[in-house]
């Protein structure tokens, strides 16, 4: 038998999309939930106000419109790692009321659990055909919001060629000009413990203006010697870690304020690189330092190759 697979709105539904149009409001979801259909297949209707057999509830983790179907709205979805042994056969959407608003027939799959000897997060992602897309919100308690692997890999990977992108273009504009501009970089590798602002070194420097940086196997500092408005980029790499945790950098002002800190999702795969920008007011006398963080557990180096040393760049631009 050839099964057909496809989402419909409630009654619930559609009297809400109806009324969203005449109130001109909007119709919020808030949770996706999957059953099993009690072990076999059926077919949704209209007038179902809750799945057949639930087996797993949780928040949505977005909706938006379609790029190419300006009435067709996502609505997705993540079955964590840690949650399963169960088939999944039919899908629902509810609302901030708990109503169920759309519900869907979907092909049978199995979502393990590590016990089963296999584990994975499940994406979910559900599309409504409706007359106005853009009377759709959606409401999240984002303490108990769900991102998986690949996703949080994803959005790193765009932040992290992004900020490259953008620290290479500064360098390249920095390169011309010298007057109160410090490039210091280090060929040290340096142990960072875990869960700790640790003080870079740097004991080399493409750049530097007299007062403002002496390079050494202890030197940490960057001494601004004239105020004005000041452009400051830092960069390390991390080694690959045996644990998951984050990994962070700022810059550090005066030792006792943070001027700007980024702190990113650290993979056990590969290197991590770390890349923080600011454009601060600053007077003379001040000092700064880059600092970095980690929380893998154990001290972690930062990698030191033709490719990859630690930078820290300071220019005055006003």
């Amino acid at each position: 038998m050839n099964e057909k697979f496809y989402m419909i709105l409630t009654n619930i539904g559609l009297a809400k999309f109806a009324n969203a149009q005449v109130t001109e409001t909007n119709v919020t979801f808030t949770q996706i939930a999957v059953g099993d259909s009690n072990g076999a297949y059926y077919n949704p209707t209209a007038s179902m106000t809750a799945l057949v057999h639930e087996v797993w509830r949780g928040n949505i983790n977005a909706i938006y419109i379609d790029e190419n179907n300006p009435n067709w709205v996502v609505c997705e979805g993540i079955i964590p790692t840690d949650v399963g042994g169960f088939m999944v056969r039919e899908m629902g959407l509810f609302d901030d009321e708990n109503n169920l608003l759309a519900v869907g027939k979907v092909p049978e799959t199995y979502k393990p659990l590590l016990t089963n000897g296999s584990a994975k997060d499940l994406y979910l992602k559900a599309i409504l055909e409706v007359s106005n897309a853009n009377a759709v919100t959606l409401k999240i308690d984002p303490a108990v919001t769900v991102a998986s692997r690949k996703y949080v890999d994803d959005k790193i990977q765009i932040v992290s060629t992004n900020l490259a992108n953008v620290q290479q273009q500064l360098a390249t504009h920095l390169d011309n000009y010298t007057q109160y501009f410090v490039r210091a970089r280090s060929t040290l590798t340096q142990s960072i413990p875990s869960a700790s602002w640790t003080d870079l070194v740097f004991n080399m420097y493409d750049n530097t203006h007299e007062g403002m940086f002496t390079p050494s196997s202890t030197s940490t500092t960057i001494t601004i010697i004239e105020d004005g408005v000041y452009l400051i980029v830092g960069n390390i790499s991390y080694q690959i870690s045996a644990t998951q945790g984050i990994a962070g950098l700022r810059v550090f002002l005066n030792n006792t304020d943070s001027l700007a800190s980024v702190v990113n999702y650290l993979p056990q795969d590969r290197p991590v690189d770390i890349n923080v920008t600011a454009l601060v007011s600053l007077k003379a006398g001040d000092t700064l330092k880059l600092q970095a963080y980690q929380t893998s557990g154990v001290a972690l180096n930062s990698v030191v190759g033709s490719k990859s040393v630690p930078q820290f760049t300071v220019k005055k631009v006003g």
